[in-house]
């Protein structure tokens, strides 16, 4: 098997940010990608904002072609729905067109389309963008339809379409959603879809090998499609670019998608940029969740949620929210000829762009796991959150206040509910009782902090014989006060209920273990008495989970013993 791995220099203005994993992995589920011949070839590459950091290619680019590389061009399928949902979105942000307007509006042929019921709202672009519009799913016929003319379409639109629910009920996934908003960008613009996607984003990002039509690129770089015949490959023709070309026709490489992928990334950081077309509040609304995508609902050429996750559709692109790793963004595409599949990170920046050379060719299963290997390798945090500096001041304070209480000092910086919600005298008593049940504060930097939203800090400080978990959060007035305070003990275990938690953990893991793989106990507790419960934090592949256990301090029956996913505002919002 012949392979091309190309670890590519980390710039000057990256080397500082970007750890150096071990691409190992990556390549080895592409190699066996086309090993298990789900395609003829695959070109693939690990991104970290925008910069493409490795990249490599198996198998071949057609009968006698050579090892597909980053430059390689393929067609990327759905993928496109990015661009479409983009070319949407920079004409509403140019005031040229709203996304809740009735689509009669910019388009008037569609006014013979019947709704499914008398109290179905209006079409409306958002409606198609979001996967809303109420159509069934399209896939394979809509694959088929590309070259397409406007009249054509216009001839199709005018014997109405049927509906598979009301629209804005639910998701289900619809290419021709698409080809309606791509008929929208050319009537509303004067440009056709196309050739406007080239012009206002091809072009200016230096997409320069992405393009809808094979005349328009390299042929030496093109990469031919394939299907699977009486067990042998066989090279598939290109379709011609026409009106339903918004849902899936155009060509890439995984050096133009990482430009792609970059701009979407940077949408998030704090500095803003100057060189996309689209502005960073746009790319930031394609990214967001909108309409929820069930579990037992078909997502063309990508596996169903797992446990731990939650799949949403927002504008052109599929917001992953996993409990380990927080939001990961991107779009898989299946096509005659290619499968495809692109994500990253939100949190820390990687990505992961695949592209293969077979019908409908799953890149999105072998593309995802490369990419998780890579996150758990990183150990990556699941989100970012900059606490405000009054945030931090308050924590101060509290810290000050919880090793020398101060009326004065409190009194400034309580909001009005506080002594409200628990007497001053009350609260003064339960914080001192619950540090002489760790023997009273050591000092020192806290542990375990976290920062659930920029109002809130949670952390661990420390005592002689275990800890405080304190939790606080500030009002959102100006200035901001703290509205809330709480405060509770986590006495070590000793030796005895230790030990017996220990010889429990692996039989209450069992389930979990299932889910999450092997899970290893930390040395970080979350409640605790000392003497007779626990609740200790364990480790899985994807996530962190609670192991609680509970004796009878008598008889030492046990009495509880059980683990459960981790609460992800206590474990995985690490700043």
């Amino acid at each position: 098997m012949e392979a091309h791995a190309l670890i590519l220099l980390v710039t000057a203005e990256i080397g500082a940010l970007v750890l150096k994993p071990d691409f190992s992995l990556v390549d080895a589920i592409f190699q066996k990608f086309v090993e298990d011949e789900v395609a003829p070839g695959v070109s693939y590459g690990v991104t970290y904002r925008g910069k493409l950091i490795h990249a490599g290619g198996y198998g071949v680019t057609r009968d006698g072609g050579t090892l597909p590389h980053s430059q390689s061009i393929f067609r990327i399928a759905s993928m496109t729905k990015s661009f479409a949902a983009a070319a949407v979105l920079l004409l509403r942000d140019e005031g040229q067109l709203d996304l809740d307007e009735p689509i009669t509006t910019y388009l008037p042929e569609m006014s013979a389309v019947r709704l499914p019921s008398s109290d179905s709202p209006a079409l409306t672009l958002r409606l198609m963008l979001t996967m809303s519009p109420g159509f069934p799913t399209d896939d394979p016929w809509a694959d088929r339809q590309e070259a397409m003319t406007p009249d054509e379409l216009g001839s199709l639109i005018s014997r109405g379409f049927e509906f598979a629910h009301i629209p804005g009920t639910r998701f289900e996934y619809s290419n021709l959603a698409y080809v309606l908003a791509g008929r929208v960008v050319s009537r509303v613009s004067g440009i056709y879809f196309t050739d406007f996607v080239r012009s206002r984003f091809l072009e200016p990002l230096g997409m320069k090998n992405t393009r809808f039509s094979e005349n328009e690129l390299d042929g030496a770089l093109l990469t031919r499609g394939h299907k699977k015949v009486d067990g042998n490959w066989e090279e598939l023709e290109f379709s011609e670019a026409g009106e339903f070309s918004a849902l899936g026709g155009l060509f890439s490489t995984v050096e133009d998608l990482a430009i792609w992928s970059g701009g979407m990334v940077s949408a998030f950081d704090p500095h803003p940029d100057s060189n996309h077309p689209l502005s960073r509040a746009s790319r930031r609304e394609m990214q967001q969740g909108y309409r929820i995508i069930p579990p037992n609902v078909h997502l063309p050429f990508s596996d169903p949620a797992s446990d731990g996750e939650t799949l949403a559709y927002g504008f052109g692109l599929v917001n992953e929210s996993d409990v380990r790793f927080g939001v990961t963004a991107g779009h898989s595409g299946g096509y005659p000829g290619y499968g495809s599949h692109m994500r990253w990170h939100l949190a820390s920046g990687y990505g992961l762009i695949a592209l293969a050379n077979s019908t409908y060719a799953w890149a999105s299963r072998a593309g995802k796991h490369a990419h998780l290997a890579l996150l758990r390798q990183l150990d990556v945090r699941s989100h970012h959150v900059a606490p405000w500096a009054a945030t931090i001041a308050a924590q101060e304070s509290v810290r000050s206040l919880l090793h020398a209480w101060n009326d004065e000092q409190a009194d400034q910086l309580f909001a009005s509910n506080v002594d409200m919600d628990q007497p001053r005298e009350s609260r003064k008593s339960s914080i001192a009782t619950a540090i002489d049940a760790i023997g009273g504060l050591r000092g020192g930097d806290v542990m375990q902090l976290r920062t659930p939203s920029a109002a809130q800090i949670a952390w661990n400080e420390p005592g002689k014989s275990g800890h405080l978990s304190i939790f606080m959060q500030l009002t959102p007035e100006n200035p901001p006060k703290l509205q809330t305070l709480n405060v509770a003990s986590v006495q070590l275990p000793n030796t005895q209920l230790a030990a017996l938690a220990q010889e429990h953990f692996v039989q209450a893991a069992i389930t979990a273990v299932s889910l999450d793989g092997p899970l290893t106990l930390t040395d970080e507790y979350v409640r605790g008495n000392g003497t007779s419960h626990l609740t200790q934090v364990a480790r899985g592949e994807r996530g962190l989970w609670h192991y609680s256990f509970r004796i009878n301090p008598v008889t030492e029956e046990v009495l509880e013993s059980s683990v459960v996913l981790a609460p992800t505002n206590e474990t995985h919002f690490i700043n």
